[in-house]
């Protein structure tokens, strides 16, 4: 008897959607890498078998594409992910600090002059399963869209440096 190998078992995404929406496309690709297991954006990037894995809602797919520039960036090891200021929108990097720590986020806006807004750091876990009632009838159109699998695009890097030379 010969064994076939079993599919691997689809990874859903389970964030956050009352996060800002860098905040959430990061919470999301965090919660990717964790699923996976890989290490960094640009690992995942290589590793079709881990991208197979993983299943998207068309909301969550959307708000990765809008944010792939900041997105791109988020690893787990290093451990690397983002604040987002509440008020100004303006987005820090947050590590580790020597002794292995997750770094906290700033207490109040740190990079806009005279921004009072607190920045909103990046879930580092998923977010609970909802739970249903047993005798609840689920109403057809609260329906989580069907969740499909995750696409990466690769915007084309353009460079455009003006050297200052002349023409």
């Amino acid at each position: 008897m010969t064994r076939t190998a079993k599919p691997p078992k689809p990874i859903e995404i389970r964030d956050n959607d009352a996060l800002p929406d860098v905040v959430r496309a990061t919470h999301i690709a965090f919660l990717i890498l964790k699923g996976t297991k890989v290490g960094s954006w640009r690992h995942l990037v290589a590793n079709a078998e881990a991208i197979a894995k993983v299943r998207l809602t068309p909301d969550q797919q959307a708000c990765l594409d809008r944010n792939l520039n900041v997105v791109s960036l988020i690893s787990v090891d290093p451990h690397r992910i983002v604040a987002a200021c509440a008020d100004c929108g303006q987005v820090s990097f947050l590590g580790r600090t020597q002794d292995g720590k997750a770094q906290a986020a700033p207490s109040k806006c740190i990079l806009t002059r005279d921004c009072v807004g607190k920045p909103i750091k990046t879930p580092l876990t998923a977010k609970a399963k909802p739970k249903t009632e047993p005798d609840a009838e689920a109403d057809p159109e609260d329906a989580e869209p069907e969740a499909g699998p995750l696409t990466i695009v690769q915007p084309e890097l353009e460079l455009s440096i003006d050297a200052g030379v002349p023409e």
